[in-house]
């Protein structure tokens, strides 16, 4: 890599380090609102927490190589890694998993509920069979990324849709899953323009990648804060338990 390059990445570290810092704001608001959280957003937390710890371990890996570079860098060559894009696919995980069962939690009707279950675990298969065997952990975008940023930016739209043409007390900027779907909608657009097109970039020009990817990491930042709003209100969510008999909707 080239001195630029270099510090572009130094900069991109420093936007993961913001994010990680802020992300411990609403793991924190979340312990104290935790009385007042219904199962969604207990499911919720651990989906932060998890994306917290994955972001650890991506920077426990960077000093590792760094400070281990006789014993890692051998490694690397022979499965030709050059980054953490390889990581990815368990940020991906955690999306179709915890995130897809938070959704299904609150999307409504049931039959979209369900549809949706069906997306996650059929997505889960395929970004699995295209990670091991069809383009490889070296994609700074491609399918898997791409797959994912949608899928995180329209099962929200989709439940922000419900959200506002539902019958309820319950007003809609005091309803805490309008909140955290917005904070998850923000910065999975511009990931969305990212992941499509970033494999090229990153080849092509790696500047301009760092340049979106730092933008993307400050969209997070924002997105984390909209979640700390969100549990907030998570008094309100005891108020938008439908009347049904299925399971999922259990307040336990």
């Amino acid at each position: 890599m080239t001195e630029l390059d270099n510090y572009y990445n130094e900069l991109i570290s420093i936007s993961i380090n913001g994010v990680m810092l802020v992300s411990l704001l609403p793991l924190i608001y979340g312990l104290i609102q935790w009385k007042k959280f219904r199962k969604p957003l207990k499911i919720f937390y651990f989906y932060l927490l998890v994306s917290l710890l994955f972001r650890v371990l991506e920077q426990v890996f960077f000093w590792a190589v760094g400070a281990y570079k006789s014993f890692w860098w051998p490694i690397l060559d022979a499965y030709h890694i050059e980054d953490t894009n390889f990581m990815r696919y368990f940020w991906q995980v955690n999306n179709f998993s915890l995130l897809g069962w938070f959704l299904y939690r609150i999307l409504l009707p049931e039959s979209v509920a369900q549809w949706a279950k069906n997306a996650s675990v059929f997505l889960l298969l395929l970004i699995t069979v295209n990670y091991f065997f069809i383009q490889g952990y070296n994609m700074a975008g491609g399918l898997n990324s791409t797959v994912s940023d949608l899928y995180c930016a329209i099962l929200p739209l989709i439940s922000m849709w419900y959200l506002y043409n539902r019958d309820s007390q319950v007003p809609l900027v005091h309803n805490p899953y309008f909140w955290i779907n917005l904070g998850l909608i923000i910065p999975c657009l511009l990931g969305l323009f990212v992941y499509t097109v970033g494999d090229v970039i990153y080849k092509e020009n790696f500047g301009q990648y760092a340049q979106l990817t730092i933008l993307k990491n400050i969209t997070e930042i924002g997105g984390q804060m909209l979640t700390v709003i969100g549990y907030y209100y998570a008094r309100n969510a005891k108020y938008l338990e439908p009347v049904s008999t299925n399971e999922k909707f259990s307040s336990k």
